[in-house]
């Protein structure tokens, strides 16, 4: 991948680094608010070590963070036009991190452009180029205290994806724990069609309800949206629950535009009696251990593709997907259960390279 050395916008020019940018790139480095989110401010030395490391990125790598220099100036004509302001674009993820063996992208601006949009319009050009590059997947990390950042990476289509932790940062310090934002991906079926992966939304409940119904065992054991208030209230709390939990991820399946790079958009279902609006979900979770030296795992449960849609090869690109997605995180094993009168999803998990290494056991609790 190599990205355009040059990228205009409305009201930024994205270039290449100069000599004269270093001293207001320091500046910006020992500002207390531009690096509330960060450990400590950086010293000139500091700073232009790290100036050093962009420019050689740069070079190594056929991408990085580019210098943003302001067109419009602001109210008043203050920063006036030529101002170096700071950088966006793209860097290699963090090893460590969810999302590790991809590209991060990232920005950091004077305090005198906060609030004008510039970060995002900026953001965009570069998630544009990257895309335009062939680059599908763009990460972003931040403290989970960032909501500023966080508001950028969801206006230019991230999703919360996954929590971790910055483990140079000492435990029970405010900016120890971070959030990775992540674009949504994109499979295809055995016929080519494709379909957007994201993580689910409150208002998708109604929908995912209906895939778990549309099960020989889900018909028994759930509940049709909408006609129980007191299920739906069961059904709310859980996703609430499962949302707010780092290590957990309801993923859902919906038609995405062919003609979209990068970032699928999704389309309107096509017309006729079977068209929904979801074609599938699926729940991960993250599970650190200590045994196997420590390996992190992740579980797969609640698979669920539209009935109208199962035999076309959706759902095994979706579970393909979940075994990719789990490696890029970081985990050693994929595991998943399945219930023991299901012997065609038995055979389906052994047709995807899982093998039957253990016997499960459960114990029904009740409601009491």
């Amino acid at each position: 991948m190599r990205l355009p050395r040059e990228i205009r916008t409305e009201r930024l020019l994205l270039r290449p680094w100069r000599p004269e940018d270093r001293e207001p790139f320091a500046a910006l480095n020992a500002d207390p608010r531009v690096m509330e989110h960060f450990p400590a401010t950086l010293s000139r030395e500091e700073s232009d070590a790290l100036a050093d490391r962009i420019e050689a990125a740069w070079e190594r790598d056929g991408a990085g963070l580019y210098a943003v220099e302001l067109l419009d100036p602001g109210p008043g004509g203050t920063p006036p036009s030529g101002t170096f302001t700071g950088f966006t674009g793209l860097l290699p993820m963090k090893p460590g991190f969810p999302g590790s063996a991809g590209w991060e992208i990232g920005w950091r601006l004077a305090p005198s452009c906060w609030r004008r949009g510039l970060a995002t319009e900026a953001a965009r050009a570069v998630r544009d180029a990257a895309a335009a590059a062939g680059l599908e997947t763009l990460h972003s990390v931040t403290s989970e205290s960032n909501a500023a950042s966080q508001g950028v990476m969801r206006a230019i289509g991230l999703e919360r994806w996954s929590s971790a932790v910055f483990r140079g940062v000492p435990r029970g310090h405010r900016l120890r724990r971070a959030v990775v934002y992540r674009s949504p991906s994109s499979i295809a079926d055995a016929e080519g069609r494709r379909y957007r992966v994201r993580r689910a939304r409150e208002e998708d409940l109604p929908e995912i309800v209906r895939l778990l119904l549309d099960d020989r065992l889900g018909a028994d054991r759930e509940t049709a949206w909408g006609r129980d208030p007191e299920a739906d209230a069961r059904y709310l709390r859980a996703f609430e629950d499962i949302d707010d939990d780092g290590r957990q991820h309801l993923a859902v399946l919906e038609e995405a535009d062919a003609s979209a790079p990068g970032l699928c958009a999704p389309v309107s279902p096509l017309p006729g009696p079977r068209a929904p609006r979801l074609a599938g979900t699926m729940q991960l979770t993250v599970t650190p251990g200590l045994s196997h030296q420590g390996a992190e795992r992740v579980t797969v449960e609640a698979v669920r593709v539209d009935s109208a849609l199962r035999g076309g090869g959706l759902g095994s690109a979706f579970v393909r997907w979940a075994v990719e997605d789990a490696r890029s995180r970081g985990a050693q094993t994929v595991q998943l259960t399945s219930n023991a009168s299901r012997t065609d999803a038995h055979r389906f998990y052994e047709r995807l390279g899982f093998a039957k290494s253990h016997t499960g056991f459960k114990l029904q609790l009740g409601e009491g």
